[in-house]
């Protein structure tokens, strides 16, 4: 199961070194409604798995059970493609409403990542992976600071075989001001360590400003929510203590199967108004210690402008490098033109010349064959001697 999940998910290359990985670096661009098609255009199944999300979706009552098998795992890319189409599709006033929670956001996030890098705040978005029968973690770490922590832990274990899953999904400000959904994890195999390898990935997506009170499906909500980067959601779910606090704990067991999880699956049955006090508050800790509000808004104020200044310049440079290009482009074929002018003179040069020698041989054969030569033959030589005259003009006029 891991193995599929994985597969559809670009693995993430394990730093040894501490080296900082630069979110926007590696972030994994959302798929458009053209590239479902031509994947199923490709592989015809995937057909189904935009189906059975879709059917998932519609269904209110579902049990979602399958999702313990983390068969919704592998559809995360076409779960966030339909949630994008959705939030378009949303009535305008709803549009408007997530929009202003969505630019509150937005404006603390930026203020709070640039006071924090100019203060040098350091990062702390680190994921830790177990080494292959060291009993010690080796760390990958990136610009960024994490804001909430959600994980899934799949045990397995019978008389003959013993295995763990585990599915990481962190919300974190970047360096950058914007806020990063980075799913990860890791599986290994304790009962046959020599034949299966540990595996250990990453994948970065950009979070989405949405919320589960529009979803068709109310049935484990929060799962989605938390699994697709669903950011206004964290919210709610931060609202119980227990989570918070970092001591929630849910199990469910099934056969040889155990699936804990650090959040809860299931809303609480009713629609909750979109609150912003626990996601900013999360936001606002980044702050550096002595920073008033106020210095937020005039950072916030000072990104803009030396933003503003950075695209000016970035435009400028560009405007100035088309200009270069064009001058260079102008000065090659004017270049090639003089060349060509050389090349055609040389060669018209030469021509000229043959016709010349030529005139003069056929004209010295006329003088001499006075008396000689029928008048049809002096003609035909005139004639020659016309169109050799007419092609030296022409030559000498180019």
């Amino acid at each position: 199961m891991f193995f599929i999940f994985a597969s559809i998910l670009r693995m993430g290359m394990i730093k040894i070194e501490n080296t900082i990985i630069n979110l926007e670096n590696v972030v994994r661009e959302d798929m458009t409604l053209d590239d479902a098609k031509r994947m199923v255009r490709e592989d015809p199944f995937i057909g189904y798995s935009f189906e059975a999300w879709d059917e998932m979706i519609k269904e209110s009552d579902a049990t979602w059970h399958t999702q313990l098998q983390d068969s919704l795992m592998r559809m995360i890319p076409f779960g966030r493609m339909r949630l994008i189409a959705l939030w378009d599709d949303l009535a305008i006033d709803a549009q408007i409403n997530l929009n202003s929670v969505q630019s509150q956001i937005e404006m603390m996030a930026t203020g709070t990542a640039a006071l924090a890098s100019t203060s040098q705040k350091e990062f702390n978005m680190r994921i830790g992976y177990p080494i292959r029968e060291t009993g010690v973690e080796d760390q990958i770490l990136f610009n960024g600071w994490k804001l909430a922590h959600f994980e899934k832990i799949t045990k397995f274990h019978n008389s003959k075989k013993f295995s763990v899953e585990k599915t990481n999904w962190d919300f974190v400000l970047g360096a950058d001001g914007k806020i990063y959904h980075i799913t990860s994890g890791y599986f290994f195999d304790r009962s046959n360590p020599d034949n299966t390898p540990d595996t250990f990935f990453y994948d970065v997506r950009r979070a989405i400003y949405f919320d589960t009170g529009f979803l068709m499906n109310q049935n484990k909500a929060y799962f989605i929510a938390i699994s697709h980067g669903i950011l206004i959601t964290v919210d709610q779910i931060l609202q119980n203590p227990q989570v918070a606090s970092g001591k929630f704990v849910t199990s469910i067991k099934e056969d040889y199967h155990e699936y804990i999880f650090n959040f809860p699956l299931e809303p609480n049955g009713s629609e909750e108004p979109i609150d912003l006090h626990h996601l900013l508050t999360m936001i606002s800790s980044i702050t550096p210690e002595g920073i008033l509000p106020e210095d937020v808004g005039l950072m916030v104020e000072k990104y803009h402008a030396e933003r503003r200044e950075k695209e000016q310049k970035e435009k400028e440079d560009y405007e100035r490098e088309q200009k270069r290009r064009a001058e260079q482009k102008l000065a090659k074929e004017k270049e090639d033109e003089e060349r060509w002018k050389r090349e055609m003179y040389e060669q018209n040069t030469t021509r000229i010349e043959k016709l010349e020698r030529k005139y003069s041989q056929l004209n010295m054969e006329l003088e001499n064959t006075k008396g000689i030569f029928s008048v049809k033959q002096r003609k035909l030589l005139k004639k020659q001697l016309d169109r050799i005259r007419a092609a030296v003009k022409y030559l000498k006029g180019i």
